[in-house]
């Protein structure tokens, strides 16, 4: 069993509880920043279409689902059986953002492929080899031996509820993550697909371009997929403590994403006039308010 000197564990300590509350602070202000177009595009719009009932559920989830995560993170005196509940209630929360994200990428993409059935089809068993890969591999990380922290607790460094993970624990959460930018870097190159032969047909240029990039989801897919290799670099090379210290951020900054895009598409959807061109318009309309004369 690896056991780490003291002020190797005090410095990982305070890079995971620095970059957690960076990933608080991102996704609480955008919330209030982006708060009004929320009222605008979605409290005015009453709707019990998925595309609705999906925003509200990556929109308030991990703003509310964060919070025990943060509390139990920084409260001193937790005991064995605290932490791995909070453990375990952790890992749960995480899976289930990640798995609505994975629907929303689902449902957005092939929107832009005009509902195409055989796309779907390959786009769900994406998905489903995803969650089934996550599962087998979050059953192995527990059959390997944690980190002693016998030398920290020795001259009092309280490492609450932190988890920290060995180097086989490390390579189980890489083939996860691994598993999840396998669909990222799907549905981000799909998007791009549709995305690129607009400036190749000379349809949009420029500032207009770059509007359809943001619209598509290209932009969003883009930044998901780059923070989720991040994620599973640092899940790779660092040690201990460091393992998992952009798990949290790579979920807020998935969910900001996705919240973000499914505005912006609902501010497309209410534009009466536009001069961006017309490919998967029509596709990015029916996304944000799918035939509500069916669905509400």
């Amino acid at each position: 069993m690896h056991t780490p000197a003291a002020n190797e564990v005090q410095i990982q300590i305070n890079w995971s509880s620095y970059t957690e509350l960076v990933s608080f602070v991102i996704l609480y202000y955008d919330y209030f920043l982006t708060f009004r177009g929320e009222v605008e595009y979605f409290w005015k719009r009453p709707s019990r279409s998925l595309a609705a009932i999906l925003f509200y559920l990556i929109r308030y989830l991990p703003l509310f689902g964060n919070v025990p995560i943060l509390v139990v993170r920084f409260w001193s005196d937790q005991n064995d059986t605290s932490c791995q509940a909070k453990e375990y209630y952790n890992q749960y929360f995480l899976a289930i953002v990640q798995l609505i994200i994975s629907v929303l990428f689902v449902i957005r993409v092939n929107a832009l492929y005009g509902y195409n059935k055989k796309l779907l089809a390959l786009l769900i068993f994406a998905v489903s080899a995803m969650v089934i890969n996550g599962a087998v591999q979050w059953v192995l990380s527990k059959d390997t031996i944690g980190v002693d922290v016998t030398n920290a607790k020795a001259v009092g460094i309280d490492v609450n509820c932190l988890q920290s993970y060995t180097t086989s624990q490390g390579n189980h959460f890489v083939y996860m993550w691994t598993g999840i930018v396998a669909v990222d870097f799907l549905v981000f190159g799909l998007t791009l697909y549709k995305t690129i032969p607009l400036q190749r047909l000379g349809t949009c240029t420029g500032s207009d371009l770059w509007l359809v990039i943001m619209r598509d989801g290209a932009l969003y897919f883009g930044i998901i997929t780059f923070v989720n290799c991040a994620n599973i670099l640092v899940f790779a090379i660092a040690k201990d403590f460091m393992k998992s210290v952009l798990v949290m951020f790579a979920n807020v900054i998935a969910s900001v994403m996705m919240t973000r895009l499914m505005l912006n598409l609902r501010a497309t959807s209410q534009e009466t006039q536009s001069s961006l061109p017309t490919l998967s318009e029509t596709m990015a309309i029916s996304f944000a308010m799918r035939s509500t004369s069916t669905m509400t």
